[in-house]
């Protein structure tokens, strides 16, 4: 019992250290951009490559984040100087993107060829056609411009286009070998529409235009989009897509709006794409609103309310808050939906970014009123993208060819904490008639380069780990979150860090998840690669493929849900007038012998006063004692038994 007493004077002490968090005035840029850089900071602990600089970390992020989150994290910076003018990370940011774009400028790297599918090369996609289209500085040392890299990039993809099964699409991996090759998923082929959609915009070409309509009336006749709007997760190739994974996320909803939102705005609002942007916002209030107390408040339905999110899906809401804001400048009917249901996002994100140790931590369910118990680059990136989206009324609409002078990266202008956001001209969301980039017409819609083959990946390189189902939750699997602090935002004012430099990270990272979903596609029997093997430029063998997470590869894997680390209470106690509650229940620990212990947090005058209970199997109460907690006036307590 006194080691019990014990974790509980010790979690007490971790609640004295939380005097922090996100204070973000939703009316106030200033405030917006304060809270914006403090989360953009807290997002960047997590990255080590500008220290270490190697091949294996420079661009991507330590396990078990997948190499495609990475890419998500730096179009979030993208978005993030953009939205503030704050250009602290744009050499990292500018270094990142080009240390990915492979031996074909392409961004199919082969150091990542177990863990890159076509969606995960999307989203690096989606970051270079941000920098494209916010003329942001052209990378020093390429061969090619940003709107070029995203078009080699498409060029893979468009020849990846499988009409032997399911009447087109895209799979889910790009390699054979790897787990997920017989699965179509639909934020590939949303990723793969929405590039379209939007290298349409920018270089004017009917090719893009063309792309873009069939991959949408793929999605639409195959029912992965619906009726009503709603987008399902994708389908199994070995039943020709005749059975569809229902499930419904975040991130497809807000890759088809923004995609339709460009197709309106690309044709000078056609009627079909307003109806298909209005109706990909109105199914999307679907991710809105948990509780009848969390009005407007986003969430992941599919996993977050009960606790079984997985590192990937931690960062879901991101993408759906990023093509929101980024919909009200092309399609500016949106604007009135978007603001009211994001505002409210926002304001409940930064009240869930109060957790240790720092104060501004970011956890992921913001409608708890406070911090969850969960950190990562998911929860940070989710927050900063909801958050500095406030400021889109201030910014211009995505460039397009016309509106830019390419400079020749010879004479590109090196980035660095000085350089200005760009100043760009623009008085409506698109021209009448856009003009074409002379440097922007894909040669035939084929890439200069032999293609990657599916086919090219030796036999001998297999997946470390089983199978993982593409976002299925097991129902058997639980989180428990062993300490969950929760401080009152109102407490003290946060002391926003410094973001001059990224510093390595000042808690711990997730555990990689161990448990395997159970509901893994069967494997399958050798299937004819669409592209020719003629073609194939064939990855030597002699490449070591990087060790993965303990999930399948891509951004759609279900890892198992967990990623939750323990709160550790600092060894230096912090005067804080908070009345403190700590539950500590046998029942729900990790094991019959570990209990969880729960702390709940509420502003009271100091000396703060305590309450421990002890619980097990629900309501039946082991013990209780009361205790005392002096607070002496340098902080130091004192638990005392009765």
């Amino acid at each position: 019992m006194r080691g019990l007493l014990g974790a509980a004077a010790a979690l007490l002490a971790a609640t004295a250290q939380c005097v922090s968090a996100v204070r973000l005035d939703v009316t106030n840029a200033n405030s917006i951009k304060e809270s914006a850089r403090t989360i953009a900071h807290g997002m960047m602990t997590y990255y080590s490559g500008n220290v270490t600089n190697t091949p294996q970390t420079i661009g991507v992020l330590p396990p078990p984040y997948y190499w495609w989150e990475a890419g998500a994290m730096w179009g979030a910076l993208m978005d993030y100087y953009h939205f503030t003018g704050d250009a602290s990370y744009n050499k990292v940011l500018t270094e990142a993107l080009m240390s990915q774009v492979g031996p074909n400028w392409d961004f199919m790297v082969p150091l990542h060829q177990k863990d890159e599918g076509n969606d995960d090369q999307a989203f690096w996609g989606f970051a270079v056609m941000s920098a494209a289209e916010k003329g942001f500085p052209q990378p020093q040392g390429s061969q090619y411009s940003w709107v070029q890299l995203v078009e080699r990039l498409w060029n893979t993809q468009v020849q990846r286009w499988g009409t032997d099964h399911c009447g087109g699409g895209l799979r889910w991996q790009i390699f054979e070998s790897n787990n997920g090759y017989n699965y179509k998923n639909t934020v590939s082929n949303g990723a793969f529409f929405q590039l379209s959609a939007r290298l349409a915009r920018f270089t004017g070409n009917q090719t893009y235009v063309e792309w873009a309509d069939k991959s949408y009336n793929w999605a639409a006749d195959l029912g992965l989009i619906t009726d009503e709007y709603h987008v399902f997760d994708g389908a199994d190739v070995l039943k020709n897509c005749t059975s569809l994974t229902k499930i419904m996320w975040t991130y497809n909803a807000g890759i088809y709006l923004y995609g339709s939102a460009m197709m309106y705005n690309h044709t000078n609002g056609a009627g079909a794409w307003k109806q298909r942007t209005q109706g990909f916002l109105d199914a999307s209030t679907k991710f809105f609103s948990p509780f009848d107390n969390a009005t407007s408040v986003m969430y992941e339905p599919a996993c977050e309310t009960v606790n079984r999110c997985n590192t990937d899906q931690y960062s879901f809401k991101a993408y759906l808050s990023r093509f929101m804001w980024a919909s009200t400048l092309i399609a500016p009917f949106t604007t009135s939906t978007v603001n009211s249901l994001l505002t409210k996002s926002a304001q409940a994100a930064a009240t869930a970014c109060s957790g240790p140790t720092d104060g501004v931590t970011c956890g992921a369910r913001w409608y708890v009123g406070g911090f969850d118990g969960t950190f990562g680059v998911g929860q940070q990136m989710s927050a900063l993208e909801t958050i500095q989206g406030l400021l889109v009324s201030g910014t211009v609409p995505p460039m397009v060819g016309g509106q830019q002078k390419i400079v020749p990266p010879s004479q590109g202008v090196e980035n660095s904490k000085s350089a200005e956001a760009p100043t760009i001209s623009a008085s409506t969301a698109v021209p009448n008639t856009p003009e074409q980039s002379p440097k922007s017409v894909p040669s035939s819609v084929v890439p200069d380069t032999p293609e990657q083959s599916p086919k090219s990946v030796p036999s001998s390189v297999v997946p470390d780990t089983p199978e993982q189902s593409p976002k299925s939750v097991p129902s058997s699997v639980v989180v428990t979150t062993a300490v969950t602090t929760i401080c009152p935002s109102s407490v003290v004012s946060p002391v926003a860090p410094s973001v001059a430099s990224p510093i390595a990270p000042s808690v711990a990272s997730p555990v990689a998840p161990s448990v395997a979903s159970s509901d893994a596609p069967p494997a399958a029997p050798p299937t004819e690669s669409p592209i020719a093997s003629s073609t194939a430029s064939p990855i030597p063998s002699s490449v070591a493929a990087p060790s993965v997470p303990s999930a399948s590869s891509g951004s759609d894997s279900a890892e198992t849900p967990g990623s939750v680390a323990s709160v550790v209470a600092p060894a230096t106690l912090v005067p804080s007038p908070i009345a403190t509650s700590i539950l500590i229940d046998s029942s729900t620990g990790p094991s019959p012998h570990v209990p969880s212990i729960s702390l709940v947090a509420s502003p009271a005058a100091s000396p703060a006063a305590s309450n421990v209970t002890f619980q097990s199997g629900g309501s039946e109460s082991l013990g209780q004692r009361p205790t005392e907690l002096l607070l002496i006036s340098f902080g130091m307590a004192v638990l005392m038994l009765r």
